[in-house]
């Protein structure tokens, strides 16, 4: 009798597995649209999840602890960092990707495998982090067709795009990556500049 109770839990576990659609897959797809297993996802792949006026491509930057940190691999859209300040904590674009963005391009299983990083779940990374995860190729990013149409800056093929590091000049300005790769700053209320969301989703292990 105990062989087969525990035969039954098992049996019983496997089909609560199947009717929550939990599963060893994450949010994260391929080309293809496949959902991906964690161990099918390594650094520097592009994956795709969600969809923002057709950009739903992403380079994975680091994988840690079961969980991947993204950054989009276009240029989406152009937003002003903030009317005045250049502080991230208080700037409108903040609240944009943690808002309309979030809502406009993640469905609510999407939203769920999002991690909230200290109070954001769609965020910018500061200059450091792209120093030090982005490759150099990856610094030049081109815009989407509807980030052109919002009237992002465009040269050879590449747009500006902000991070969330303040600058250190006199007047408030915000530092950002060129069309060329190179850091710039650009006062925070500039809006030819694009953004560039950065996710961290949980995969398991």
């Amino acid at each position: 009798m105990k062989g087969i109770r525990v035969l039954g839990l098992a049996a019983a576990a496997a089909i609560m597995m199947g009717l929550c659609g939990c599963s060893s897959k994450t949010m994260l797809k391929n080309r293809e649209g496949d959902r991906l297993k964690p161990d099918e996802i390594e650094v520097g792949d592009i994956v795709r999840m969600g969809d923002y006026h057709g950009a739903d491509k992403w380079i994975v930057l680091d994988i840690d602890d079961g969980q991947a940190l993204l950054i989009s691999k276009n240029v989406v859209d152009v937003v002003e960092f903030d009317e005045s300040s250049n502080k991230w904590e208080k700037s409108e674009i903040r609240e944009w990707l943690n808002g309309e963005y979030l809502e406009e391009t993640f469905d609510d299983d999407e939203q769920k495998a999002l991690v909230d990083e200290d109070g954001d779940r769609v965020f910018l990374l500061s200059e450091e982090q792209v120093k030090n995860l982005v490759d150099s190729s990856d610094r030049k990013s081109e815009p989407t067709d509807y980030a052109i149409k919002n009237g992002v800056y465009k040269s050879n093929g590449y747009s500006i795009w902000w991070t969330s590091t303040a600058s250190t000049t006199s007047k408030p300005k915000v530092r950002c990556y060129s069309s060329s790769g190179s850091t710039t700053s650009k006062t925070p209320d500039d809006q030819s500049i694009g953004v560039r969301p950065a996710i961290l989703v949980e995969i398991g292990e």
